[in-house]
């Protein structure tokens, strides 16, 4: 597994968000955002990632052209039924992504660090057990909702379906051990305005820590 060196932790609390899918993590990074945290999101870096040139052709060659959409960009949602449905080429993906990724999530934190009105670093990071940035952060937040809401959020919002939601919990690791592993806890269930009562709370209360 692709290993980054460690940002340095010391300048301003590094907080990684952790949580089911459809637990709402972007929407709580907005949140944080909104009080004057920088955010570094791994799915908008991956976005951008999937529009040059060369790893379009290199995903091509790796999964053929089903993944294409018609004007010969990446469709995001056929790769990634592809690579749920099949560990060997979720792995090939992840080898292939995940240190470029890695890659730009340092330098935006780096810059973050540089900034003289920057509360906070989150990190947005479906995968941040997974690919070890824990190690990055200096506390964890688990983002509690339901199943139920999750799944429904999923289904009507993504249009996703029962199989690929389970597909993609089943890649990742419990929210078991999500929970246990993070010091702090946000309920995203009840609207925006309780939502955000609840992140300035957290806020002030990891910055008094740190």
């Amino acid at each position: 597994m692709y290993k980054a060196l460690l940002p340095d932790k010391t300048i301003v609390p590094i907080i990684g968000l952790l949580g089911g899918v459809g637990a709402g993590k972007t929407t709580v990074a907005h949140a944080f955002a909104a009080l004057g945290c920088d955010v570094v999101s791994a799915d908008e870096i991956n976005h951008v990632l999937l529009t040059r040139n060369d790893v379009i052709i290199h995903l091509r060659k790796t999964f053929g052209d089903d993944i294409l959409t018609s004007d010969g960009m990446i469709d995001r949602s056929r790769l990634g039924d592809i690579v749920f449905n099949d560990e060997a080429k979720r792995s090939l993906l992840n080898t292939y992504l995940h240190p470029m990724i890695c890659e730009q999530e340092r330098k935006q934190i780096s810059s973050a660090q540089k900034k003289v009105d920057c509360k906070a670093i989150i990190l947005d990071i479906p995968l941040l057990l997974e690919v070890g940035h824990e190690k990055w952060c200096n506390t964890l937040i688990f983002i509690d909702v339901t199943e139920k809401l999750r799944h429904h959020r999923l289904l009507k919002r993504d249009r996703w379906s029962i199989q690929k939601i389970k597909n993609v919990e089943n890649s990742q690791i419990s929210l078991d051990k999500k929970q246990k592993m993070s010091e702090h806890t946000l309920c995203n269930s009840s609207g925006l305005l309780e939502l955000g009562s609840q992140v300035e709370e957290k806020l002030s209360q990891i910055i008094k820590q740190f």
